[in-house]
């Protein structure tokens, strides 16, 4: 953690880090930030920042964040967790899912040259 220096790999355990150093409250995120060598903290009220090198993104609840993290930056642990049953393909989530079934796996979506040419 860029904030704490945290050796936690889980994103859980560096948001509550993250949303709990503030000196006011646990709904301030701090962010250090290095500027010209001496380190600085940059108080956000009711933001919560993901700390991933290169990611900017603000969240107002922690909830955020913890979904962004493991829909962005795939934690492990939910990432990709819905798998369709007919070719394989993984999924954030049960409705992207659900969603691909209907569009590549319905009876519409058959090709119709594979069907017995009308006479």
């Amino acid at each position: 953690c860029r904030c704490c220096e945290s050796s936690s790999s889980s994103s859980s355990s560096i948001i509550k880090i993250t949303a709990t150093t503030a000196d006011a409250s646990p709904s301030t995120a701090m962010k250090k930030v290095q500027d010209g060598g001496d380190d600085q903290r940059v108080e956000r009220k009711d933001r919560f920042d993901c700390l991933v090198d290169g990611c900017t993104q603000t969240f107002r609840k922690p909830y955020y964040l913890q979904r962004h993290m493991n829909f962005v930056h795939g934690n492990g642990q939910t990432s990709r967790a819905y798998i369709c049953d007919k070719c394989g393909k993984k999924y954030l989530t049960h409705a992207a899912l659900e969603k691909h079934k209907l569009s590549i796996h319905s009876p519409s979506k058959v090709c119709s040259s594979s069907s017995p040419a009308s006479s």
